[in-house]
Formats: C-alpha cells, sequence, structure tokens
C-alpha cells in the first residue's frame, strides 16, 4: 500500500499533537527512521510541507502573502495581519510581506489559491480596458 505525504503528515500531526517537547523529538526521530527503512525518506520536503498545512488548519493558522509598493512599518503589518485574521476566521496569520514597487500603490494578499487585488497597478490595467 503506498502512502501520500499528506497521510503521513496527518499521522505525524495526531501523533505529536498533545506531546511535550522531549516526546515530540523523539517521535519525530522513529518517525524518520521509518521513512527511511520504507525507502520514503525521499517524500520528506512534500511531508514537512503537508505537515504545515495540517498544523495550520487544525489550530486556525492562516498563511499569506502581502505585497506593497513600499515597506509596511509594523503598526501597518499589524493592521493587515489583524485583517486577513478577521477575513479568514482565522486565530493568527502568518504573514510574509514583500515589495515590489511595478505595483504602483496598493496592496496584494494571496492566501492559498485566492488573490485580492487592490493595487494601483490592477486599477489603472481595468481602466485602461474600460477606455479601449
Amino acid at each position: 500500500m503506498k502512502i501520500s505525504p499528506k497521510q503521513y503528515a496527518r499521522t505525524l500531526f495526531e501523533i505529536t499533537k498533545d506531546q511535550d517537547q522531549k516526546q515530540i523529538t523523539m517521535i519525530i526521530e522513529k518517525f524518520v527512521n521509518e521513512l527511511r527503512k520504507n525507502g520514503h525518506i525521499k517524500l520528506g520536503a512534500q511531508i514537512i510541507r503537508a505537515f504545515e498545512k495540517v498544523y495550520n488548519e487544525k489550530n486556525d493558522i492562516v498563511q499569506a502573502r502581502v505585497i506593497t509598493a513600499s515597506k509596511l512599518v509594523e503598526s501597518q503589518r499589524e493592521s493587515v495581519a489583524e485583517k486577513i485574521v478577521e477575513m479568514y476566521g482565522a486565530k493568527k496569520a502568518e504573514v510574509t510581506y514583500s515589495e515590489n514597487k511595478k505595483i504602483k500603490g496598493g496592496i496584494i494578499i494571496r492566501v492559498g489559491d485566492e488573490v485580492i487585488d487592490a493595487s494601483v497597478q490592477k486599477r489603472l490595467r481595468s481602466l485602461a480596458q474600460q477606455l479601449t
């Protein structure tokens, strides 16, 4: 029977969720040894990504990528994170920020497959299309 990275991740989450750090370390060591023994060690990176998704889902954490034309100050970052938490009904938002001068202003928020594009660049493109 072939086990998917997602199945491995769910199993690892379930067996570590109520454990202390020492027990988690032992469990992970045994888990890695089992992966190696079964010839599945090459799935490690995929399992880690799947585990992160399972962990975030079970703990109501949303991961977002935010793009702005210029760097946001800490108070702006906190405000954006609070808005993302509110929009997605999460307990916490883990946000990665980056700058891209091409968007000219505004903000682009990516959460999973969803993109909220409130950039000046998008508005200018929309206006240009309406005028032609």
